[in-house]
Protein backbone atom coordinates (compact mmCIF):
# COMPACT_ATOMS: atom_id res chain seq x y z
CA UNK A 1 0.00 0.00 0.00
CA UNK A 2 1.25 3.56 -1.14
CA UNK A 3 0.00 6.54 0.53
CA UNK A 4 0.62 9.60 -1.28
CA UNK A 5 1.60 12.59 1.02
CA UNK A 6 1.26 16.63 0.39
CA UNK A 7 2.99 18.74 2.91
CA UNK A 8 3.29 22.55 2.02
CA UNK A 9 4.07 25.51 3.70
CA UNK A 10 1.60 28.62 4.49
CA UNK A 11 2.61 31.96 5.48
CA UNK A 12 0.16 32.85 7.83
CA UNK A 13 -0.58 35.99 10.05
CA UNK A 14 -0.28 35.29 13.62
CA UNK A 15 -0.51 39.09 14.96
CA UNK A 16 -1.74 42.24 13.79
CA UNK A 17 -2.14 45.26 14.63
CA UNK A 18 -1.00 49.30 15.67
CA UNK A 19 1.66 50.05 17.77
CA UNK A 20 1.46 53.68 19.26
CA UNK A 21 4.27 56.37 20.31
CA UNK A 22 5.73 59.64 19.87
CA UNK A 23 8.68 61.33 18.36
CA UNK A 24 9.45 64.55 20.50
CA UNK A 25 12.71 67.29 20.93
CA UNK A 26 13.12 70.21 19.90
CA UNK A 27 14.46 72.74 16.87
CA UNK A 28 16.85 75.55 17.60
CA UNK A 29 16.83 78.55 14.73
CA UNK A 30 20.45 78.43 13.36
CA UNK A 31 22.64 81.05 13.75
CA UNK A 32 22.20 82.64 10.05
CA UNK A 33 18.89 82.77 10.55
CA UNK A 34 16.16 85.40 11.92
CA UNK A 35 14.08 84.69 15.50
CA UNK A 36 11.09 83.41 15.17
CA UNK A 37 7.77 85.99 15.48
CA UNK A 38 5.21 83.51 14.97
CA UNK A 39 4.73 79.85 13.86
CA UNK A 40 2.94 79.02 10.49
CA UNK A 41 2.76 75.94 10.40
CA UNK A 42 4.38 72.33 11.58
CA UNK A 43 4.33 69.11 9.54
CA UNK A 44 5.99 65.85 9.47
CA UNK A 45 7.21 63.18 7.03
CA UNK A 46 7.55 59.87 9.18
CA UNK A 47 9.09 56.52 8.01
CA UNK A 48 10.88 53.49 9.34
CA UNK A 49 14.57 52.69 9.15
CA UNK A 50 15.07 49.25 10.74
CA UNK A 51 13.18 46.70 12.10
CA UNK A 52 13.22 43.41 13.50
CA UNK A 53 12.23 40.72 15.34
CA UNK A 54 14.66 38.31 18.44
CA UNK A 55 13.57 36.87 21.98
CA UNK A 56 10.15 37.16 21.29
CA UNK A 57 10.21 40.40 20.12
CA UNK A 58 9.38 42.97 17.52
CA UNK A 59 12.06 46.27 17.18
CA UNK A 60 10.58 49.05 15.08
CA UNK A 61 13.47 51.79 14.93
CA UNK A 62 12.19 55.14 12.14
CA UNK A 63 12.80 59.08 11.70
CA UNK A 64 10.21 61.73 11.74
CA UNK A 65 11.26 64.75 9.57
CA UNK A 66 9.95 67.85 10.70
CA UNK A 67 9.72 71.33 8.57
CA UNK A 68 8.65 74.72 10.39
CA UNK A 69 7.37 77.68 8.58
CA UNK A 70 7.71 80.75 10.38
CA UNK A 71 6.80 84.33 10.17
CA UNK A 72 10.89 86.05 11.37
CA UNK A 73 10.92 89.10 13.20
CA UNK A 74 13.25 90.12 10.15
CA UNK A 75 10.90 92.64 7.85
CA UNK A 76 13.32 91.55 5.13
CA UNK A 77 11.64 88.30 4.39
CA UNK A 78 7.87 87.32 4.57
CA UNK A 79 8.44 83.68 5.78
CA UNK A 80 11.40 81.13 6.69
CA UNK A 81 11.59 77.98 7.56
CA UNK A 82 13.97 75.43 9.90
CA UNK A 83 14.28 71.71 9.67
CA UNK A 84 14.98 69.29 12.63
CA UNK A 85 14.97 65.05 12.49
CA UNK A 86 13.36 63.15 15.24
CA UNK A 87 14.07 59.39 15.91
CA UNK A 88 11.58 57.21 17.30
CA UNK A 89 12.06 53.46 18.52
CA UNK A 90 8.93 50.91 19.65
CA UNK A 91 8.97 47.40 20.75
CA UNK A 92 6.30 45.30 21.11
CA UNK A 93 6.55 41.83 23.31
CA UNK A 94 4.77 38.53 22.92
CA UNK A 95 5.52 35.14 23.52
CA UNK A 96 4.45 33.65 20.22
CA UNK A 97 6.92 36.20 18.51
CA UNK A 98 10.22 34.22 16.92
CA UNK A 99 13.14 34.90 15.01
CA UNK A 100 11.99 33.31 12.17
CA UNK A 101 8.71 34.70 11.46
CA UNK A 102 8.91 37.81 8.89
CA UNK A 103 6.52 40.89 9.71
CA UNK A 104 5.75 43.89 7.53
CA UNK A 105 5.10 47.26 9.08
CA UNK A 106 4.19 51.10 8.09
CA UNK A 107 4.49 54.55 10.01
CA UNK A 108 2.53 57.53 10.23
CA UNK A 109 2.40 60.63 12.06
CA UNK A 110 -1.37 60.83 13.17
CA UNK A 111 -0.84 64.20 14.79
CA UNK A 112 2.39 66.88 15.16
CA UNK A 113 2.21 69.42 17.88
CA UNK A 114 4.28 71.94 18.38
CA UNK A 115 5.09 74.80 21.53
CA UNK A 116 7.63 77.98 21.00
CA UNK A 117 9.69 77.48 24.02
CA UNK A 118 11.32 81.05 22.75
CA UNK A 119 12.31 83.04 19.84
CA UNK A 120 15.05 80.87 18.57
CA UNK A 121 13.07 77.51 19.69
CA UNK A 122 10.26 75.00 18.74
CA UNK A 123 9.14 72.08 21.00
CA UNK A 124 7.85 69.54 18.68
CA UNK A 125 5.91 66.05 19.59
CA UNK A 126 4.87 63.64 17.03
CA UNK A 127 2.28 60.89 17.76
CA UNK A 128 3.36 58.59 15.84
CA UNK A 129 0.87 55.60 14.24
CA UNK A 130 2.32 51.93 13.06
CA UNK A 131 0.49 49.14 11.75
CA UNK A 132 2.37 45.86 12.32
CA UNK A 133 1.37 42.56 10.78
CA UNK A 134 3.35 39.51 11.85
CA UNK A 135 3.51 36.37 9.73
CA UNK A 136 4.49 32.89 10.62
CA UNK A 137 5.11 30.17 8.29
CA UNK A 138 3.58 26.70 9.14
CA UNK A 139 3.60 23.45 7.90
CA UNK A 140 0.44 21.46 6.76
CA UNK A 141 0.67 17.71 5.96
CA UNK A 142 -2.41 16.07 4.32
CA UNK A 143 -2.82 12.52 2.30
CA UNK A 144 -4.32 12.90 -0.97
CA UNK A 145 -4.46 9.61 -1.96
CA UNK A 146 -3.86 5.87 -1.81
CA UNK A 147 -2.66 3.31 -4.03
CA UNK A 148 -4.35 0.00 -3.25
CA UNK A 149 -6.99 -2.28 -4.61
CA UNK A 150 -8.59 -2.79 -1.51
CA UNK A 151 -8.76 0.91 -0.46
CA UNK A 152 -11.91 2.90 -0.72
CA UNK A 153 -11.54 6.45 0.08
CA UNK A 154 -12.74 9.89 -0.37
CA UNK A 155 -11.28 13.14 -1.49
CA UNK A 156 -12.13 16.78 -1.36
CA UNK A 157 -10.31 19.51 -2.21
CA UNK A 158 -9.59 22.39 0.22
CA UNK A 159 -8.45 26.23 -0.40
CA UNK A 160 -5.33 27.88 1.45
CA UNK A 161 -4.62 31.26 1.26
CA UNK A 162 -0.77 31.84 2.16
CA UNK A 163 1.19 34.88 2.30
CA UNK A 164 4.41 33.55 0.01
CA UNK A 165 6.34 36.88 -0.32
CA UNK A 166 6.27 39.91 2.57
CA UNK A 167 9.41 41.68 1.92
CA UNK A 168 10.79 45.44 1.78
CA UNK A 169 13.08 46.73 -1.59
CA UNK A 170 14.30 49.95 -1.45
CA UNK A 171 15.41 52.13 -4.75
CA UNK A 172 16.05 55.85 -5.53
CA UNK A 173 14.76 58.30 -7.60
CA UNK A 174 16.91 61.11 -8.55
CA UNK A 175 16.39 63.36 -11.72
CA UNK A 176 17.52 66.96 -11.66
CA UNK A 177 14.62 69.72 -13.26
CA UNK A 178 14.76 73.35 -14.66
CA UNK A 179 12.32 76.06 -13.60
CA UNK A 180 9.68 76.75 -16.42
CA UNK A 181 10.12 79.75 -18.46
CA UNK A 182 7.35 82.46 -16.16
CA UNK A 183 8.77 80.83 -12.94
CA UNK A 184 10.51 83.54 -10.78
CA UNK A 185 14.27 81.81 -10.14
CA UNK A 186 14.90 80.58 -6.94
CA UNK A 187 16.32 82.63 -3.64
CA UNK A 188 15.61 80.17 -0.83
CA UNK A 189 14.03 76.40 -0.64
CA UNK A 190 11.62 76.77 2.33
CA UNK A 191 9.95 73.56 2.06
CA UNK A 192 10.46 70.22 -0.14
CA UNK A 193 8.77 67.35 -0.35
CA UNK A 194 8.08 63.97 -2.39
CA UNK A 195 4.85 61.93 -2.62
CA UNK A 196 4.30 59.24 -4.95
CA UNK A 197 0.89 59.91 -7.06
CA UNK A 198 0.30 57.02 -9.22
CA UNK A 199 1.35 53.20 -9.24
CA UNK A 200 1.22 50.20 -10.64
CA UNK A 201 3.04 46.39 -10.80
CA UNK A 202 2.93 43.33 -12.68
CA UNK A 203 4.21 40.01 -11.67
CA UNK A 204 6.67 37.80 -13.75
CA UNK A 205 8.53 34.80 -13.22
CA UNK A 206 10.93 35.23 -10.43
CA UNK A 207 10.13 39.45 -10.83
CA UNK A 208 7.79 42.10 -10.18
CA UNK A 209 8.09 45.45 -12.32
CA UNK A 210 7.10 48.50 -10.51
CA UNK A 211 5.72 51.41 -12.45
CA UNK A 212 4.84 54.70 -10.98
CA UNK A 213 4.99 58.46 -10.23
CA UNK A 214 6.19 60.80 -8.01
CA UNK A 215 5.59 64.75 -7.53
CA UNK A 216 8.51 66.54 -5.67
CA UNK A 217 6.97 69.61 -4.63
CA UNK A 218 8.82 72.88 -3.56
CA UNK A 219 7.77 76.09 -1.93
CA UNK A 220 10.22 78.68 -1.92
CA UNK A 221 11.61 82.52 -2.19
CA UNK A 222 12.56 83.59 -4.98
CA UNK A 223 15.58 86.43 -5.15
CA UNK A 224 13.26 89.47 -4.25
CA UNK A 225 11.80 87.25 -1.71
CA UNK A 226 8.48 86.61 -2.65
CA UNK A 227 6.88 83.14 -2.09
CA UNK A 228 6.38 80.80 -5.13
CA UNK A 229 6.25 77.15 -5.59
CA UNK A 230 6.42 74.47 -8.11
CA UNK A 231 5.90 70.70 -8.79
CA UNK A 232 7.80 68.48 -11.21
CA UNK A 233 6.28 64.68 -12.15
CA UNK A 234 9.02 62.22 -11.22
CA UNK A 235 8.07 59.06 -13.19
CA UNK A 236 9.97 55.80 -12.29
CA UNK A 237 9.82 51.90 -13.51
CA UNK A 238 11.96 49.34 -10.97
CA UNK A 239 12.38 45.83 -11.23
CA UNK A 240 12.72 43.49 -8.00
CA UNK A 241 14.41 39.78 -8.40
CA UNK A 242 11.73 37.61 -5.96
CA UNK A 243 12.24 34.15 -7.14
CA UNK A 244 8.62 32.94 -5.35
CA UNK A 245 6.89 35.03 -7.59
CA UNK A 246 4.45 33.14 -10.70
CA UNK A 247 3.42 35.07 -13.90
CA UNK A 248 0.55 37.28 -12.96
CA UNK A 249 -0.03 36.36 -9.35
CA UNK A 250 -1.61 39.22 -7.22
CA UNK A 251 0.63 41.17 -4.72
CA UNK A 252 -0.19 44.23 -2.99
CA UNK A 253 2.60 47.07 -2.95
CA UNK A 254 2.57 50.30 -0.23
CA UNK A 255 5.34 52.99 -0.65
CA UNK A 256 6.56 54.93 2.20
CA UNK A 257 9.23 58.14 0.80
CA UNK A 258 12.03 58.03 3.40
CA UNK A 259 15.05 60.57 2.82
CA UNK A 260 14.24 63.04 0.60
CA UNK A 261 16.77 65.97 -0.60
CA UNK A 262 16.11 69.14 -2.86
CA UNK A 263 18.96 71.18 -3.70
CA UNK A 264 19.84 74.01 -6.32
CA UNK A 265 22.07 72.19 -8.23
CA UNK A 266 25.77 73.66 -9.50
CA UNK A 267 25.26 76.99 -8.41
CA UNK A 268 22.33 77.86 -10.66
CA UNK A 269 19.22 79.29 -9.54
CA UNK A 270 16.76 77.50 -11.81
CA UNK A 271 18.12 74.21 -11.71
CA UNK A 272 17.24 71.68 -9.27
CA UNK A 273 18.46 68.23 -8.00
CA UNK A 274 16.12 65.92 -6.66
CA UNK A 275 17.03 62.60 -4.43
CA UNK A 276 14.69 60.62 -2.88
CA UNK A 277 15.39 56.99 -1.12
CA UNK A 278 11.75 55.11 -1.42
CA UNK A 279 10.84 51.59 0.46
CA UNK A 280 8.12 50.01 -1.56
CA UNK A 281 6.57 47.20 0.72
CA UNK A 282 5.80 44.01 -1.88
CA UNK A 283 3.28 41.33 -0.11
CA UNK A 284 2.30 38.60 -2.20
CA UNK A 285 -0.48 35.98 -1.78
CA UNK A 286 -1.34 32.60 -3.38
CA UNK A 287 -4.84 30.55 -2.64
CA UNK A 288 -3.38 27.07 -3.55
CA UNK A 289 -6.32 24.00 -4.03
CA UNK A 290 -5.18 21.16 -2.61
CA UNK A 291 -6.68 17.67 -2.78
CA UNK A 292 -7.19 15.87 0.56
CA UNK A 293 -8.26 12.63 2.04
CA UNK A 294 -11.26 12.45 3.89
CA UNK A 295 -11.93 9.57 4.78
CA UNK A 296 -10.93 5.78 4.16
CA UNK A 297 -11.12 2.10 4.77
CA UNK A 298 -9.92 -1.39 3.28
CA UNK A 299 -12.13 -4.56 2.00
CA UNK A 300 -9.85 -6.47 3.53
CA UNK A 301 -8.30 -4.96 6.91
CA UNK A 302 -8.96 -2.35 9.48
CA UNK A 303 -8.19 1.43 8.44
CA UNK A 304 -6.61 3.10 11.25
CA UNK A 305 -6.08 6.72 10.70
CA UNK A 306 -4.48 9.90 11.83
CA UNK A 307 -5.48 13.37 12.62
CA UNK A 308 -4.39 16.42 13.30
CA UNK A 309 -6.28 19.88 13.81
CA UNK A 310 -5.35 22.83 11.75
CA UNK A 311 -6.93 26.15 10.94
CA UNK A 312 -7.75 26.84 7.81
CA UNK A 313 -7.99 30.33 6.27
CA UNK A 314 -9.81 30.58 3.00
CA UNK A 315 -10.76 33.61 0.59
CA UNK A 316 -14.43 34.13 0.43
CA UNK A 317 -14.49 36.81 -1.73
CA UNK A 318 -12.39 39.73 -3.06
CA UNK A 319 -14.63 43.75 -2.74
CA UNK A 320 -13.34 46.18 -4.82
CA UNK A 321 -14.93 49.69 -4.79
CA UNK A 322 -13.84 52.87 -6.29
CA UNK A 323 -15.57 56.22 -5.99
CA UNK A 324 -14.83 59.45 -5.99
CA UNK A 325 -15.80 61.68 -3.05
CA UNK A 326 -16.57 65.45 -3.43
CA UNK A 327 -16.54 67.95 -0.54
CA UNK A 328 -16.77 71.62 -0.39
CA UNK A 329 -14.42 72.63 2.56
CA UNK A 330 -15.55 75.87 3.62
CA UNK A 331 -12.73 78.98 3.76
CA UNK A 332 -12.64 80.05 7.91
CA UNK A 333 -13.53 83.71 7.20
CA UNK A 334 -10.94 84.05 10.16
CA UNK A 335 -8.25 82.40 8.43
CA UNK A 336 -6.59 84.87 5.66
CA UNK A 337 -8.20 84.70 1.82
CA UNK A 338 -6.02 81.97 -0.64
CA UNK A 339 -3.76 83.30 -3.19
CA UNK A 340 -2.13 79.95 -4.39
CA UNK A 341 -2.47 76.35 -3.15
CA UNK A 342 0.82 75.07 -2.75
CA UNK A 343 -0.22 71.38 -2.25
CA UNK A 344 -3.55 69.43 -1.27
CA UNK A 345 -3.24 66.24 0.66
CA UNK A 346 -5.62 63.41 1.70
CA UNK A 347 -5.14 60.28 3.69
CA UNK A 348 -8.19 57.93 3.91
CA UNK A 349 -8.61 55.60 7.04
CA UNK A 350 -11.07 53.43 7.93
CA UNK A 351 -12.71 52.90 11.37
CA UNK A 352 -14.96 50.10 10.36
CA UNK A 353 -15.80 47.24 8.26
CA UNK A 354 -18.42 44.42 8.60
CA UNK A 355 -20.24 41.85 6.73
CA UNK A 356 -24.06 42.96 6.55
CA UNK A 357 -26.29 40.55 4.51
CA UNK A 358 -24.20 39.94 2.09
CA UNK A 359 -22.53 43.53 1.86
CA UNK A 360 -19.66 45.08 3.50
CA UNK A 361 -20.70 48.16 5.44
CA UNK A 362 -17.73 50.59 5.52
CA UNK A 363 -17.07 53.65 7.39
CA UNK A 364 -14.11 56.09 8.08
CA UNK A 365 -12.42 59.20 7.03
CA UNK A 366 -10.92 61.02 4.72
CA UNK A 367 -8.39 64.39 6.52
CA UNK A 368 -7.32 67.14 4.07
CA UNK A 369 -4.42 69.24 4.34
CA UNK A 370 -4.69 72.05 2.25
CA UNK A 371 -1.33 74.30 2.49
CA UNK A 372 -1.58 77.83 0.84
CA UNK A 373 -0.15 80.91 0.28
CA UNK A 374 -1.83 84.53 1.07
CA UNK A 375 -1.25 87.82 0.20
CA UNK A 376 -1.14 88.50 3.78
CA UNK A 377 2.33 89.75 4.99
CA UNK A 378 2.06 88.47 8.39
CA UNK A 379 0.41 84.94 7.50
CA UNK A 380 2.36 84.43 4.06
CA UNK A 381 1.45 80.71 4.64
CA UNK A 382 -1.41 79.05 5.66
CA UNK A 383 -3.05 75.95 6.07
CA UNK A 384 -6.46 73.80 6.46
CA UNK A 385 -7.52 70.76 7.89
CA UNK A 386 -10.54 69.03 7.50
CA UNK A 387 -11.23 65.68 8.20
CA UNK A 388 -14.51 64.41 5.74
CA UNK A 389 -16.47 60.99 7.47
CA UNK A 390 -17.24 58.57 4.17
CA UNK A 391 -19.57 55.61 4.35
CA UNK A 392 -20.54 52.72 1.91
CA UNK A 393 -21.70 49.82 1.18
CA UNK A 394 -19.73 47.71 -1.38
CA UNK A 395 -20.87 44.63 -2.39
CA UNK A 396 -19.22 41.37 -1.89
CA UNK A 397 -20.48 37.63 -3.26
CA UNK A 398 -19.98 34.85 -0.63
CA UNK A 399 -19.32 37.06 2.45
CA UNK A 400 -21.00 36.21 5.26
CA UNK A 401 -21.26 37.93 8.54
CA UNK A 402 -18.92 35.74 10.78
CA UNK A 403 -15.48 36.33 8.29
CA UNK A 404 -12.87 38.42 8.99
CA UNK A 405 -12.74 41.69 6.83
CA UNK A 406 -9.63 43.29 5.84
CA UNK A 407 -9.63 46.22 3.70
CA UNK A 408 -7.27 48.77 2.46
CA UNK A 409 -7.91 52.48 1.18
CA UNK A 410 -6.00 54.59 -0.53
CA UNK A 411 -6.58 57.91 -2.32
CA UNK A 412 -5.79 57.44 -6.18
CA UNK A 413 -5.89 60.95 -7.19
CA UNK A 414 -6.55 64.31 -5.73
CA UNK A 415 -7.78 67.72 -7.26
CA UNK A 416 -9.47 70.78 -6.93
CA UNK A 417 -11.23 74.29 -7.29
CA UNK A 418 -11.52 77.53 -5.76
CA UNK A 419 -14.81 79.06 -5.93
CA UNK A 420 -15.06 82.89 -6.13
CA UNK A 421 -16.25 82.72 -2.47
CA UNK A 422 -12.57 81.30 -1.68
CA UNK A 423 -13.78 77.75 -0.87
CA UNK A 424 -12.14 74.50 -1.54
CA UNK A 425 -14.47 72.08 -3.27
CA UNK A 426 -12.04 68.83 -3.31
CA UNK A 427 -12.60 65.69 -5.52
CA UNK A 428 -10.62 62.78 -4.12
CA UNK A 429 -10.89 59.20 -5.90
CA UNK A 430 -10.88 56.32 -3.20
CA UNK A 431 -10.08 53.06 -3.71
CA UNK A 432 -10.76 50.53 -1.63
CA UNK A 433 -9.64 47.11 -2.17
CA UNK A 434 -8.84 43.49 -0.12
CA UNK A 435 -10.56 40.35 1.00
CA UNK A 436 -13.07 39.05 3.30
CA UNK A 437 -11.71 35.46 5.23
CA UNK A 438 -13.72 32.18 5.93
CA UNK A 439 -11.84 30.52 8.82
CA UNK A 440 -12.94 27.07 10.20
CA UNK A 441 -11.09 23.97 11.50
CA UNK A 442 -10.21 21.09 9.51
CA UNK A 443 -9.26 17.46 11.36
CA UNK A 444 -7.09 15.75 8.17
CA UNK A 445 -5.91 12.86 7.43
CA UNK A 446 -2.16 13.15 7.87
CA UNK A 447 -1.61 9.22 7.68
CA UNK A 448 -3.13 5.73 6.90
CA UNK A 449 -2.30 2.16 7.95
CA UNK A 450 -4.20 -1.12 7.24
CA UNK A 451 -4.55 -3.69 10.39
CA UNK A 452 -4.95 -6.70 9.33
CA UNK A 453 -8.21 -8.30 10.83
CA UNK A 454 -10.44 -11.95 9.95
CA UNK A 455 -12.91 -11.32 7.83
CA UNK A 456 -15.97 -14.24 7.78
CA UNK A 457 -16.75 -15.73 4.45
CA UNK A 458 -18.84 -14.75 1.78
CA UNK A 459 -22.43 -14.34 1.90
CA UNK A 460 -25.16 -11.94 2.72
CA UNK A 461 -26.49 -9.14 5.29
CA UNK A 462 -29.64 -7.91 5.02
CA UNK A 463 -29.42 -4.19 6.59
CA UNK A 464 -32.38 -1.75 7.01
CA UNK A 465 -31.18 1.81 6.34
CA UNK A 466 -31.78 4.04 9.67
CA UNK A 467 -31.93 7.52 9.81
CA UNK A 468 -29.03 9.87 7.94
CA UNK A 469 -27.49 7.03 6.60
CA UNK A 470 -25.59 7.20 3.42
CA UNK A 471 -24.35 4.29 1.02
CA UNK A 472 -20.58 4.91 2.19
CA UNK A 473 -21.10 5.08 5.63
CA UNK A 474 -22.73 1.37 5.50
CA UNK A 475 -20.26 0.05 2.77
CA UNK A 476 -17.40 1.34 5.22
CA UNK A 477 -19.41 -0.47 8.03
CA UNK A 478 -18.97 -4.12 6.51
CA UNK A 479 -16.43 -3.11 4.54
CA UNK A 480 -17.66 -3.79 1.10
CA UNK A 481 -17.49 -1.58 -2.29
CA UNK A 482 -19.71 1.26 -2.25
CA UNK A 483 -20.82 -0.07 -6.39
CA UNK A 484 -21.21 -4.08 -5.13
CA UNK A 485 -23.94 -2.88 -2.76
CA UNK A 486 -26.15 -0.17 -5.23
CA UNK A 487 -25.33 -3.31 -8.29
CA UNK A 488 -27.05 -6.01 -5.68
CA UNK A 489 -30.36 -3.51 -4.78
CA UNK A 490 -30.48 -1.84 -7.94
CA UNK A 491 -29.51 1.71 -6.78
CA UNK A 492 -29.29 4.68 -9.22
CA UNK A 493 -25.93 6.73 -8.88
CA UNK A 494 -26.19 9.65 -6.81
CA UNK A 495 -29.58 8.34 -4.64
CA UNK A 496 -30.70 8.80 -1.40
CA UNK A 497 -31.28 6.16 1.02
CA UNK A 498 -34.39 5.93 2.61
CA UNK A 499 -34.98 4.70 5.97
CA UNK A 500 -36.26 1.47 7.14
CA UNK A 501 -35.07 0.39 3.34
CA UNK A 502 -34.17 -3.01 2.68
CA UNK A 503 -30.12 -3.50 1.49
CA UNK A 504 -28.72 -6.51 0.62
CA UNK A 505 -24.84 -6.11 1.28
CA UNK A 506 -23.01 -8.63 -0.39
CA UNK A 507 -19.93 -10.44 2.07
CA UNK A 508 -16.29 -11.33 0.82
CA UNK A 509 -13.25 -12.43 2.15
Amino acid sequence: MDVNKQSINVGKAVWQGDIRGSAEGSIIVPDVKPDILKVLQVDADTFITEKQIENGKITISGKVNVTVLYVPESVELPIESIHGTFEFCETLKRSEFSENMRFAASADAEKVSYKPINSRKVGIEAQICISVQVIAEKNYAFVSGIEDDCAQFMTDCIRLCSTEECRDFNFEISDTAELPEGKSSIGEILRSNVMISEKECRALQGKLVVKGKANAYILYLDEKSCIEYMDFELPFTEVFDIDSLAEEQECDISFEVCDTDIALQGGSNRTISIFSDVRVAVRAECQQEIPILTDCYFTNADAELLYENYDIEEIASKPFFSTVMKEMIQHDSKLPEIHSVYSVVAKPYITSAQVQSGRIAVSGKTVIYILYTTEDKQIPVCSINEEIPFSYMIDSDGAEHSMEVLLNIECEHISYTINSAGNVEIRCGLRICGKVMRKYQLKAIIDVQAKETERCNKGIIIYFVKENDSLWEVAKRYHVKEDQIAECNSLEDGSALIKGEKLIIPIAN
